[in-house]
């Protein structure tokens, strides 16, 4: 399906919680020539959340404003696609008022176009790597992008606990929790939502675990779903390089992305769970995960008050000393804090 039949590609935001593989499907997806895969990046609610399909720029200096405050994010940056160019992408698509949220697409598609020769022809699909929110709002990015699919990639919350509690920021020398009880909430919050969207034609739910054992097949799975024929190249001279597209400050999550995965990893997080981690993680997402396929084995019924409370109080102070390092980070940046004040006033 080279190109779809249309003249942009397809759009796929692909949904995850952070540690649960998604960097891994994206190795895989975008070997193949049907397929680009953008690196990270953050976009505002006006562009990718609850807002999306609504905040339009009315005029070329909302544009520039709006242009700037997404510039801010380093994530961006590292694609390698210019303010100017994308700027030009949104005068060309048409006269203003311009959606908030299409110049998440149009900066996706001028990333796949700066990685295809000019007389290659248009990739069918674009994903774009954007965590939860597509999850939390779906309604909004239906609104955005009508022709969307949602690909949502899990992992055992155990497993994504433990990596998340070993993993250190891009920025911060701080983990990305401290709290399986939290964690584990945010984990079931999102397999009820997939579970609501299950039916839905344009949502594709893989787990991290059949990726691992069986990629092959996995991947098939996902193509499949794309109308996308055949497998990608994934060894020799084709080889996978997505991990080239990763900015410096990431790379040190993602050491193992050019190994072949190993199985006996999959259950490696039972040596670095300890067993009140592992009942938290449980007792708040339990029943999800055995719908999920994940067998929650000693399931506790009750996890004490206290337990829980300290759970809490551990989370919360992580959240408080990450805003207070982005605090500190923008108030060094006199520029990036005038332009997150005048994004609040402008409801972006």
């Amino acid at each position: 399906m080279r190109g779809g039949g249309r003249s942009r590609p397809g759009l796929v935001l692909l949904a995850y919680l952070s540690r649960s593989g998604s960097t891994f499907l994206c190795t895989l997806l975008d070997a193949h020539p049907d397929v680009v895969v953008t690196p990270e990046a953050w976009f505002p609610p006006s562009a990718l959340g609850p807002l999306a399909g609504r905040v339009v720029l009315a005029d070329e200096d909302d544009l520039d404003a709006y242009l700037a405050y997404l510039w801010d994010d380093y994530k961006l940056r590292s694609w390698g696609v210019s303010m100017a160019e994308l700027r030009r992408a949104v005068l060309d698509s048409g006269p203003p008022p311009w959606p908030a949220s299409e110049l998440l697409r149009l900066v996706s598609e001028s990333y796949a176009a700066g990685r295809r020769g000019a007389d290659e022809p248009v990739p069918a699909w674009v994903v774009f790597k954007e965590g939860r929110r597509a999850l939390l709002h779906p309604a909004a990015a239906r609104r955005a992008w009508p022709d969307c699919h949602i690909l949502h990639v899990v992992r055992d919350p155990r497993a994504v606990y433990a990596s998340q509690r070993r993993s250190r920021r891009s920025r911060y020398p701080l983990p990305f929790t401290l709290s399986p009880g939290e964690m584990a909430r945010e984990w079931a919050a999102d397999a009820a939502l997939a579970e609501e969207m299950a039916r839905d034609p344009a949502y594709l739910r893989v787990r991290y675990e059949d990726l691992v054992t069986d990629h092959r097949a996995t991947l098939q799975t996902v193509l499949a779903w794309l109308g996308c024929r055949g497998l990608p190249e994934l060894e020799g001279d084709g080889a996978i390089r997505y991990d080239d597209k990763i900015p410096r400050e990431q790379r040190h999550l993602h050491e193992r992305l050019r190994s072949t995965p190993d199985p006996a990893r999959l259950t490696a997080w039972r040596s670095r769970v300890a067993p009140g981690e592992e009942a938290l993680v449980v007792a708040t997402a339990g029943e999800a995960m055995e719908r999920l396929g994940y067998t929650a084995e000693g399931r506790p019924s009750v996890v004490g008050e206290w337990a829980q409370r300290a759970d809490r109080g551990k989370e919360w102070l992580l959240r408080l000393g990450l805003r207070c390092l982005s605090l500190a980070g923008l108030l060094a940046s006199p520029g990036r804090l005038r332009r997150r004040l005048e994004a609040r006033r402008r409801g972006w």
